[in-house]
């Protein structure tokens, strides 16, 4: 299932608090491929999706992990979203 759901622009968040809020940088953003895990947030919590399609800067993704009352999306589901809403990239 596809879902498309409004996510906090992170890079926009770091602009106004940059001590509160650290972003990846834009050459980290670039290097963001099929593979890759990285976290966003739905303004409601953060989370990590897989990403399984990238088509300049927007993602296509599968949430990677549990949402705690989250009605909107869960585990497992597909969402699209860009690069600017990620504020972390899992280097594992």
């Amino acid at each position: 299932m596809e879902t498309t759901i409004k996510f906090v622009d992170a890079q926009e968040m770091h602009r106004k608090n940059p001590t509160r809020f650290d972003v990846p940088s834009a050459t980290e953003l670039l290097a963001i491929k099929m593979g890759s895990t990285v976290k966003v947030c739905n303004g409601r919590e953060r989370f990590w999706v897989n990403v399984i399609g990238v088509n300049g800067e927007k993602l296509l993704g599968t949430v990677s992990n549990n949402l705690i009352g989250n009605d909107e999306i869960d585990f497992g589901d597909t969402i699209d979203f860009e690069k600017k809403h990620i504020y972390d990239i899992y280097e594992g």
